[in-house]
């Protein structure tokens, strides 16, 4: 069971003022490996996120719009870091980043290292492979199809214009030790932004700067036919995208947390949600959840006209 945060959204889409939204391609994404998904309110308290991780088996930090990483995130990364210094192999919390994910791992990390100015949006990038992805736990047992298409074929779906350089590693210690570098892209600008990390020395935190989701689950199309997102459907898309989930969900089976009770667990998980087209076309299906808890000041529900990414 992987627990996923909803996001704020503008309050149109609900039927009070504290409106989220989970993007439904997560959940599929998880989902095609075998995984069931637990949504978890960006505003989730301590007490709340304590109760949960002693029940989920790893955490997806999804896309999104520019927001700072909320205490109930800083929650499961401390949880997840604190069972890894344990060092049970079977007691593993893994973490695993998807774009504003990825920059979450990196913003609790070091802070100072995540910028803005990158011109990545809607487009297809390849990944260059430093020479730790060979015996990273990410990519170390890739099948050579799956390299060779996240190397040549542009399946790596970028919608971001914030980044982490890679010299950042080489000024910032703290970086080094905790998050190691596997891969790079350059954005349209030909600057380079490091597109994969995993945590060092075993800590299970897994980040990729793209969207694997998007290549399998979202087929939206503008009014002038043209696809909302340009992520690639092909064959070799499609499988990398069925790598990286069946990676987590994997990784993820590691351990034996579980819920109380069957009916405790059938109470979270998303299962009975009613899904929305209101994000169309930039996203097919969506959940929204109305919350009872006050926003974030420091993270604000973006503008109704704002899309998630």
């Amino acid at each position: 069971m992987i627990g996923m945060f909803s996001l704020p959204t503008a309050p149109m889409f609900c039927s009070n003022s504290n409106c989220e939204v989970l993007p439904a391609s997560y959940v599929k994404f998880i989902e095609s490996a075998g995984g069931e998904v637990v949504p978890v309110s960006f505003n989730a308290t301590d007490s709340e996120m304590d109760q949960l991780l002693e029940s989920l088996n790893g955490f997806l930090f999804t896309g999104g719009a520019d927001l700072k990483p909320p205490p109930a995130a800083l929650r499961v990364l401390q949880r997840s870091e604190e069972l890894f210094k344990v060092g049970d192999p079977h007691n593993q919390l893994p973490v695993w980043g998807t774009c504003l994910g990825f920059e979450w791992l990196v913003a609790a990390t070091s802070p100072p290292s995540l910028i803005s100015g990158f011109r990545a949006d809607n487009v297809n990038l390849p990944l260059h492979f430093l020479p730790e992805a060979g015996a990273s736990r990410l990519f170390g047992k890739a099948p050579h199809h799956i390299l060779d298409a996240l190397k040549f074929k542009n399946v790596s779906f970028n919608s971001h214009h914030r980044g982490v350089r890679p010299v950042e590693w080489s000024k910032r210690p703290e970086l080094r030790t905790t998050l190691k570098v596997l891969a790079t892209s350059l954005d349209e600008d030909g600057k380079e932004f490091v597109s994969a990390i995993e945590g060092v020395d075993g800590l299970p935190w897994f980040g990729v700067q793209f969207h694997p989701e998007k290549n399998a689950f979202e087929h939206g199309f503008l009014p002038d036919g043209q696809p909302a997102a340009l992520a690639k459907h092909t064959p070799e898309a499609i499988s990398v995208t069925q790598f990286f989930a069946n990676f987590f969900v994997e990784q993820a089976r590691q351990n034996r947390r579980s819920f109380q009770s069957v009916a405790d667990e059938a109470k979270h998980l998303i299962y009975g949600h009613q899904t929305s087209r209101a994000f169309q076309p930039y996203f097919d299906e969506v959940f929204l959840f109305s919350t009872s808890a006050s926003s974030n000041e420091m993270n604000p529900a973006p503008p109704a006209g704002h899309i998630l990414v």
